[in-house]
């Protein structure tokens, strides 16, 4: 189960949902079209957050480039290396996604 039903993906925001059988060969899937990535939960919360990671970037390059054949290799083998790098700099990504404040010096 994710702690989150959304993410916002551009202008676009996406319905995640989770659903416990596997429905496809795949982990996951994404819906340019309907705005909805479908994850299927194995029991393994790993398994889940990388897949939601792979799921997400389909949505942010779909919104980019449109989809293409090359796109779910690059994404294959991206998404693994990503989770790890947000993993190993917990700092670097707090201080990353902490929005500064209004007349803050840089």
């Amino acid at each position: 189960m994710l702690p989150v039903d959304k993410a916002r993906v551009g202008f676009y925001t996406y319905k995640l949902e989770t659903y416990d059988s596997k429905v496809s060969e795949n982990h996951g899937e994404t819906s340019r079209d309907k705005k909805e990535i479908l994850l299927f939960d194995n029991g393994n919360e790993e398994v889940l957050k990388e897949t939601t990671m792979h799921e997400c970037l389909h949505a942010l390059v779909e919104d980019l480039f449109g989809s293409d054949k090359k796109e779910e290799k690059f994404i294959r083998l991206f998404s693994p290396r990503l989770m790890q790098f947000l993993r190993d700099n917990p700092e670097l990504l707090d201080w990353l996604s902490t929005e500064s404040e209004e007349g803050e010096d840089e």
